[in-house]
C-alpha cells in the first residue's frame, strides 16, 4: 500500500468520525439544572416554646441579666404571633462605686425588672451553611414588631436622705426585633435575638401619664437587649 493510498483511508476515517460522533460536528450544549429542595423544617401551625438568657447592652452604670420565657403560634412558616414574658436582676458596675467612693458623687440608677409583651415575627430568609465535616445546618433570619409593658426602677438620692429611694414604675413600651436560629433538628433550635423596647420618660414618670408643672419633658429612653436561648417546637 502507497503512502498516498495510506493517506486517502486516514484522512477518509477521521471525516466519517468527525460527522458520525455528535459531540465532535455538532457545537456543545449546556444545560442548566435547578434542584429545589424541600424546606427541612416546617413552621406553619406549629407551637414554639422557648427559653432564653438576656442582658441590657446599654445601661451605664449597672449590670441588668434577665430570664425569659416565650410561646410563639406560626400561623405559616413566614408568620407567627408570640408573648414573652422576663424577669431580671441588677447588678453595680465598679464605676458607680468609684464615683461614689472616691468623688462623693451619687448617680441615679435605671434597672430594667420585668418586661411583657406581644409581638408579630416575620420570617423572610430560609437557608443554610454546609460546615467543614460537611454537615448542613439550616437556618431563618426573622424580624419582630410588638407591643407591651417594662417594669423598671429609678434609684435616686433625695435631699437630706442619705440612702437612695426606688421608685417602680411601670411604662408602655413598644418593641422591635431581630434574630435567628439554627436547626438542631425537626423539633428543636438554638436561636438569638436582639430588641429595642422604647419608652417615654421625663425622670420623674412614664407616658402616657401627664408631666406635672415644672417637670420636664418626655423623652424617648431605649432599652436594648440581647437574648440567647433555645426553642422547642410542638
Amino acid at each position: 500500500m502507497g503512502n498516498k493510498t495510506y493517506c486517502r483511508i486516514v484522512v477518509l476515517c477521521v471525516g466519517v468520525l468527525f460527522f458520525a460522533v455528535p459531540g465532535l460536528s455538532a457545537p456543545r450544549q449546556e444545560y442548566q439544572i435547578n434542584v429545589i429542595r424541600p424546606k427541612f423544617f416546617v413552621k406553619k401551625s406549629r407551637t414554639e416554646v422557648g427559653a432564653d438568657l438576656a442582658a441590657v447592652l446599654n445601661q451605664t452604670f449597672t449590670y441588668t441579666y434577665l430570664l425569659s420565657g416565650a410561646i410563639v403560634y406560626h400561623l405559616t412558616d413566614s408568620l407567627g404571633l408570640g408573648v414573652t414574658g422576663a424577669y431580671g436582676l441588677t447588678v453595680n458596675k465598679e464605676d458607680r462605686d468609684v464615683l461614689k467612693d472616691r468623688f462623693s458623687i451619687t448617680v441615679d440608677i435605671f434597672a430594667t425588672e420585668w418586661i411583657a409583651e406581644s409581638s408579630l415575627l416575620w420570617t423572610p430568609v430560609y437557608g443554610k451553611y454546609q460546615l467543614a465535616s460537611g454537615r448542613l445546618v439550616y437556618f431563618d433570619t426573622y424580624v419582630s414588631l410588638g407591643f407591651g409593658m417594662m417594669g423598671i426602677s429609678i434609684r435616686k438620692k433625695e435631699r437630706g436622705n442619705d440612702d437612695p429611694v426606688d421608685y417602680p414604675y411601670s411604662c408602655y413600651s413598644p418593641v422591635i426585633g431581630a434574630g435567628q436560629r439554627f436547626y438542631l433538628s425537626k423539633k428543636t433550635s438554638l436561636r438569638w435575638q436582639i430588641r429595642d423596647h422604647i419608652i417615654l420618660y421625663n425622670g420623674k414618670r412614664c407616658a402616657p401619664a401627664a408631666a406635672e408643672e415644672n417637670e420636664p419633658e418626655f423623652s424617648y429612653y431605649h432599652t436594648i437587649v440581647t437574648q440567647v436561648g433555645i426553642s422547642y417546637f410542638m
